[in-house]
Order: structure tokens, then C-alpha cells, then sequence
């Protein structure tokens, strides 16, 4: 008897279990769409090409937030990929929030990430750069979407631009080059760089 009534019990407790679950799920994508999360909330990666650097590196950027945003940046080590090892020291800390419905798009941008941005983190970046020297500068980060592949371009405001991905090894399928790295043959740069006036 015993048995019965525990095997009766556990099926709608199953039941609203899952009803529940499914519930919170849907309530925490419409929260994040109506605060305008966009997805920028996680990590993104890229594939730094800059020839300064002794080797290309791999940079992260982790984010989260709703009305405030904020972002931690580092790099990470790729001694299999030849990347120099440990990689430079340089972090720093985003801090913004969402400009989505003021942003302007910058004249010089291609019109693929004017027509493709879905949302508009404006605010600073702050850098502690591997020789203890700090660096503020005005970050836009700009989440562009194409068929539910999304880019984030990080643009230095009246500088560059630059995409990142949502994983290494996207980041590296943009711009591939021969790995491990030989010290001759460095991937494309990839940036979008505001003109002189």
C-alpha cells in the first residue's frame, strides 16, 4: 500500500516540477529581453593579430549585468598554439551601461554592423597594462546578430574596433593562420580603424 501511494505522489510532483522548471526558464529569457541583455552577458574571445606583441594572443572578456554592466579582461595562455607563454600581464575592468536606443553609428563603420547592432554598452574601460601603468579609455561594446551567430565588436571610441566571438576557436575559424604559431606567419588584423582627420 505503502509503495502505491509514494509512486502515485511522485508523478505529479515530476509533473510540477517540470512545469516549474520550464516556468523559471521562460520568466528569465523575458527578464533578460526586457532588460536588454541582447546575450552580452559571458565570456568572448579573440584572436589578437597585433605584430607588436612577441606572438598573436588569445584575449578574453567576460561580462554580465542588466542596467549597469560590467566586464573583467585578461588574456589567456595558448603554449599549444605557440602563443607566448605566460602571456602579457595587461587586465582591466569594463564598467557602462546600455545606450542601445541613443546609439549613433559611426559614420566609417561598415553598414553590416550599423544594420546588425542589437544592443549598445557605453561607458570605460579601466587597464592596468603589464608595465603597472593605468589606461582609461571610452569603450563601446556593440553586440551585432545574423542568424543567431552573434559578434561583438569592442570599439575603442574614435580609434578601432575589433570582433570578438563566443569562443576560441571561432575566433580562430575568422581568422585562421598556421598553428602552432612559427613567428613569420601572423593571422590578418582584423580591426576596424577610424579614419585620420
Amino acid at each position: 500500500m505503502k509503495r502505491k501511494f509514494f509512486a502515485i505522489t511522485r508523478m505529479p510532483l515530476a509533473i510540477m516540477s517540470t512545469g516549474t522548471a520550464l516556468l523559471l526558464l521562460f520568466l528569465v529569457s523575458a527578464t533578460a529581453e526586457a532588460h536588454g541583455t541582447h546575450g552580452l552577458s559571458g565570456a568572448w574571445d579573440r584572436l589578437n593579430p597585433d605584430q607588436s606583441n612577441p606572438t598573436p594572443e588569445h584575449e578574453v572578456l567576460v561580462c554580465g549585468g542588466n542596467e549597469r554592466w560590467h566586464c573583467r579582461y585578461d588574456k589567456h595562455p595558448e603554449p599549444r598554439l605557440g602563443f607566448e607563454t605566460p602571456p602579457d600581464s595587461t587586465s582591466g575592468r569594463f564598467r557602462g551601461q546600455n545606450i542601445t536606443s541613443e546609439w549613433v553609428c559611426p559614420s566609417w563603420f561598415p553598414s553590416d554592423i550599423c544594420d546588425k547592432a542589437t544592443f549598445v554598452a557605453g561607458g570605460v574601460m579601466d587597464l592596468v597594462l603589464s608595465d603597472g601603468e593605468d589606461l582609461i579609455v571610452d569603450q563601446e561594446l556593440i553586440l551585432t546578430e545574423d542568424d543567431g551567430n552573434q559578434v561583438l565588436y569592442v570599439y575603442w571610441v574614435d580609434q578601432f574596433a575589433c570582433p570578438w566571438y563566443r569562443s576560441f576557436s571561432e575566433a580562430l575559424a575568422a581568422n585562421p593562420f598556421p598553428t602552432p604559431f612559427n613567428g613569420k606567419d601572423w593571422p590578418l588584423q582584423d580591426c576596424l580603424v577610424a579614419p585620420q582627420s
